[in-house]
């Protein structure tokens, strides 16, 4: 797998989005509003792509699994399969 490589200033942007909508994260429940203090929530426009981010930092270190009983790796979003040979 190839590694991607970033320029720092695009990747600076997109962290300081993502903690922008990560500390300003409100929803309505009822008559009141709440502001989340942990965690995106769920069906946000920027949960995929929080997600994907995530996955894509764990993948990278991925190959050091195949040595040690790793027959496939499956992801869509955030869904992940493993299938091991062994017990």
């Amino acid at each position: 797998m190839e590694e991607m490589v970033y320029e720092p200033c695009k990747v600076s942007l997109i962290e300081i989005c993502l903690v922008a909508v990560m500390n300003n994260n409100c929803f309505q429940y009822g008559d009141e509003f709440y502001r989340q203090i942990n965690g995106i929530a769920i069906g946000t426009s920027v949960a995929s792509v929080f997600a994907n981010i995530y996955a894509a930092q764990f993948e990278q270190d991925l190959d050091e699994w195949h040595g040690k009983g790793l027959l496939s790796y499956v992801r869509y979003i955030d869904d992940i399969k493993f299938i091991f040979e062994g017990s």
